[in-house]
């Protein structure tokens, strides 16, 4: 029987998670597996094989300390400690580690599953293991030479005082010195940085996220999904889907203001998401309609439907499954060129801008709403290439493949008997 640990801040709630989950649920499934979903945070799953290690006490302690300090990884002793002991008595034969960030866990948890000769697989979501701060640099570059004089402390995680520099050090322990993970990345965007930042001392395996494509896929009756929703036959529906929607990093509001100074009467913006509150220029001028966040995959299938465009206008992104999501069910895509983003829509399926340039972007949304010809090209192509290259087989058989063949290299797992301290 083959143990693999999935360790992530979430159950539910973000990318990470859903991946995670993904791959938690389908090893279950597999003959000769078990896999077991250790989470530090949130609220209590009830699947049987998911265990919530962290104390809520010491969550908002970590996340104090950070903001006070700016020293992140510290302050979840306890909890830390409590997925050491389950970690022994369990007895994984692997730890897939996804998000190490999120104040859930002490940075410490990677020399000591170093030490134990754990095998270890890390996936990046982001880049938060490559910088002193932030999980998303964006432009600034402080990160591939130190860090320090942050000009981003308002990004998560915020602080008051700038540790980056200190944090850029502990953090490059990580990456090779602490312990020997084998890093998976979405994409070769974030890979290549990681190879910036790590050198040759880290196997690095880009598996790009994959979306179910049956769950996700055209629907048959889309004029009446649009009636059922309330929306006239002659609405140019523009959707935007993010569970923060009001993140900076994002680019919704910046979006909107833009929108709300070019759109045709006929546009409407749907969003999905925590809703925000939108600025009295965009009230007047702009139709929106916040659907709310959504955790039916299902219903949010419907959404993307009625759907007539996707924009992503987030100005940092490594490989956002929404995309994925929107492709499957043969929606343009119209987005910055910026992340991994390039390496999800082509010219066939969407239509990319330069990075931050709104106004760009608002003449792309245009082009496809405009263009009857070009959006049914765009809506084929979609459909064709994330059944084709992002069907969560291909991502499942990819992972599978990864696990195995760190397995075989190491068919004695070095894991200490329950009860050891280390």
């Amino acid at each position: 029987m083959r143990r693999i640990l999935q360790l992530n801040t979430h159950y539910r709630g973000g990318g990470a998670a859903a991946i995670a989950r993904t791959l938690h649920q389908h090893l279950n499934a597999l003959p000769g597996h078990e896999s077991l979903f250790a989470y530090g945070r949130g609220p209590k799953s009830t699947d049987p094989r998911a265990v919530r290690f962290g104390l809520s006490a010491e969550v908002y302690l970590h996340a104090a300390l950070v903001r006070l300090t700016g020293v992140q990884g510290y302050g979840c002793w306890y909890s830390t400690l409590r997925l050491r002991r389950l970690i022994q008595s369990w007895q994984p034969h692997l730890v897939h580690v996804h998000n190490l960030h999120g104040y859930y866990v002490e940075l410490s948890l990677a020399r000591w599953l170093g030490q134990r000769r754990i095998p270890v697989v890390w996936t990046l979501h982001d880049a938060w293991a490559l910088t002193g701060r932030c999980a998303h640099p964006g432009e600034c570059t402080r990160w591939e030479f130190g860090c320090g004089h942050c000009p981003r402390m308002w990004a998560y995680p915020r602080a008051f005082v700038d540790s980056s520099a200190w944090m850029w050090k502990r953090k490059r322990r990580l990456l090779g010195e602490d312990w020997q993970p084998w890093i998976v990345t979405p994409s070769h965007w974030l890979a290549r940085l990681v190879c910036q930042a790590a050198g040759e001392r880290l196997p690095i395996r880009v598996i790009p996220n994959g979306v179910d494509t049956e769950r996700f896929r055209p629907a048959p009756d889309r004029a009446q999904l649009r009636e059922r929703l309330g929306f006239p036959p002659t609405a140019r529906i523009i959707l935007l889907v993010a569970a923060k929607l009001g993140t900076a990093h994002k680019g919704i509001i910046p979006l909107l203001e833009s929108l709300a100074q070019a759109s045709a009467p006929e546009w409407v913006v749907l969003t999905v998401g925590a809703p925000i509150r939108l600025p009295k220029s965009v009230a007047y001028r702009l139709q929106v309609r916040q659907l709310g966040y959504i955790s039916s995959p299902d219903a949010l299938a419907q959404a993307y439907n009625a759907a007539d465009v996707f924009c992503i206008p987030s100005l940092d992104d490594t490989f956002p499954t929404t995309v994925l999501e929107a492709m499957a069910c043969a929606l343009p895509v119209v987005g910055f060129h910026t992340g991994g983003i390039p390496e999800q829509v082509t010219e066939r399926t969407g239509i990319l801008v330069p990075r931050g340039d709104f106004r760009a972007l608002c003449r792309a949304i245009a082009q496809v709403l405009q263009d009857a010809e070009l959006q049914r090209r765009m809506r084929f192509h979609a459909r064709q290439r994330a059944v084709q290259e992002f069907s969560l087989e291909r991502f499942l058989r990819r992972y599978c493949s990864l696990y195995e063949e760190l397995l075989q290299a190491l068919p004695t797992t070095a894991v200490q008997a329950p009860g050891a301290t280390g």
